[in-house]
C-alpha cells in the first residue's frame, strides 16, 4: 500500500500560486507529491502514519518541505539551471537532477531524525593498560627494539 503523501494538490497549489485543474496536471501532481514525501520520510527516518496508514501530526516544517520539493519538481521538469528568452541562452546542467531535497531542507528535517543508533553509549576516555614492553619483565630493563 503506498502511504499517503505529506501534502495534498489544494496546497500544492497554493503554494504554486497557479490551479491545477486538468486530469495529467492533477495525476501529475499526485506523483510528485508522492515522491517528494518519500524524500522528506526518508531523510527524517519518520513515516508520520498511524498503524491504520491515516497521516498524524504532520509538523508545518515538513509540510512546507515537502510543497517546496514538490513544487520545483513540478515547475521545473527539465532541470533548468539558467534560461533567457531574448537571444536565447539557456542552461541545463544542473548537480542535482529530478526530485531532491536542498541543504537547507535537509537541516530543517534533521531534527526530526533523532538518534540513529538509539540508547545510551559511552565514550572511553583512557587508554588502557600500558603495553608490558614499556615496563620491563620482572624489574628488568626496559626492552626496546633493536634500533635504539
Amino acid at each position: 500500500m503506498t502511504p499517503a503523501p505529506l501534502a495534498d494538490v489544494a496546497a500544492l497549489e497554493k503554494w504554486l500560486g497557479e490551479a491545477i485543474t486538468e486530469d495529467a496536471d492533477v495525476q501529475r501532481a499526485e506523483l510528485v507529491l508522492r515522491f517528494a514525501s518519500a524524500l522528506v520520510r526518508r531523510e527524517s527516518g519518520r513515516t508520520w502514519l498511524d498503524d491504520n496508514g491515516e497521516l498524524i501530526d504532520v509538523p508545518d516544517d515538513v509540510h512546507l518541505v515537502t510543497l517546496a520539493v514538490a513544487g520545483r519538481a513540478y515547475v521545473d521538469v527539465e532541470g533548468w539551471v539558467r534560461e533567457s528568452v531574448d537571444d536565447w541562452t539557456g542552461e541545463k546542467e544542473s548537480a542535482e537532477a529530478g526530485v531532491y531535497l536542498t541543504a537547507a531542507e535537509e537541516s530543517i528535517l534533521a531534527a526530526f531524525k533523532g538518534n540513529r543508533y538509539g540508547g545510551l553509549g559511552v565514550v572511553e576516555t583512557t587508554r588502557g593498560d600500558a603495553p608490558m614492553h614499556r615496563l620491563g619483565l620482572f624489574g628488568q630493563e626496559r626492552l626496546l627494539p633493536p634500533w635504539y
